[in-house]
């Protein structure tokens, strides 16, 4: 099966009209009213913004996915400050099995170091295999030099908090 190359943007428009929208700022948000004439309100949307191309945490930033059947993955981002970061991803099954409990554990990658830099909206790693860009934004409500909250590659990673 080949992969959708092009969108076809005026068959697309035709065939699910309610699905495209037409946005205008209204005051502290947006709004968004579909071909259909259907309206939806977002001033109380929460605007991203970029981290900003002198961005270096030093810090670790995590993404845990449980999933159904009692799967959980849990990858990490640990940036450094000199431009280096670790990535990390693991993962196990738990469950009941008849009177008991199991828990089986995946073997861990290895831990990969890469070199990183923020370029607007793109977070880029530098890995041996060459460079790999992926989405990149903060909350503006959160703080600039350490955001509780990184969305990266559309996903949520929070802040590790020390204990």
């Amino acid at each position: 099966m080949q992969p959708v190359a092009d969108l076809n943007v005026a068959v697309s428009k035709a065939r699910e009209s309610a699905l495209w929208f037409h946005w205008e700022a209204a005051g502290e948000g947006f709004t968004l009213t579909a071909a259909d004439g259907s309206f939806r309100d977002l001033t109380d949307a929460q605007e991203l913004v970029s981290p900003g191309s002198d961005f270096r945490p030093d810090a670790r930033y995590y993404y845990r996915q449980i999933g159904m059947g009692g799967t959980r993955t849990d990858r990490s981002y640990a940036f450094s400050s000199d431009g280096t970061v670790i990535h990390r991803r693991s993962g196990f099954v738990a469950g009941n099995v008849g009177a008991g409990y199991l828990i089986t554990g995946g073997s861990s990658d290895t831990p990969v170091t890469s070199t990183y830099r923020f370029e607007d909206f793109a977070l880029i790693l530098g890995t041996p295999g060459g460079e790999i860009r992926q989405f990149v934004a903060r909350p503006a409500s959160a703080d600039a030099d350490l955001p509780d909250t990184l969305l990266i590659g559309g996903e949520a990673w929070w802040l590790e908090e020390e204990e």
